[in-house]
């Protein structure tokens, strides 16, 4: 049975407060800030046929940027100036990576190298979702 997070003895109240409270997820730790957000805080974002939630956007003193996508429909043909990898969770669909056809289930996996053009689109009635992951900033 779960019981919940566990702390060490040497934890801080500030520390179970930044793990605890989403509103402050931001905690400097060597440099670096941890950050500590649940998908139902971040308000998402309609394009077109899909909408995504902004889980990281490379804030200052990160490399990463994350985005959860559902897809009811087509991602249009685009580019990035970064790599980006995709991590498909539900659904099914296809996707063109450059002049490659991908069929999509769950558990594929995609990496995009910078300038590559590529997109999505959704088979069936269930949404597409996937991760987007990216290291660097992706012009949006």
């Amino acid at each position: 049975m779960d019981e919940g997070p566990k702390y060490d003895a040497g934890s801080n109240s500030s520390r179970q407060q930044a793990i605890l409270n989403p509103e402050k997820s931001y905690r400097k730790t060597g440099g670096f800030s941890t950050i500590v957000k649940h998908l139902s805080e971040v308000v998402p974002e309609r394009v077109g046929d899909f909408r995504r939630w902004y889980l990281s956007k490379a804030e200052q003193g990160h490399q990463l940027a994350m985005r959860y996508v559902e897809l009811t429909g087509i991602v249009s043909p685009h580019t990035h100036d970064v790599e980006e990898t995709i991590f498909y969770i539900e659904g099914r669909g296809s996707a063109r990576v450059g002049e490659k056809g991908v069929k999509i289930k769950p558990g594929t996996m995609l990496v995009i190298p910078p300038g590559v053009v590529h997109s999505s689109a959704r088979e069936g009635f269930e949404p597409l979702r996937y991760l987007a992951i990216f290291v660097g900033n992706p012009d949006l």
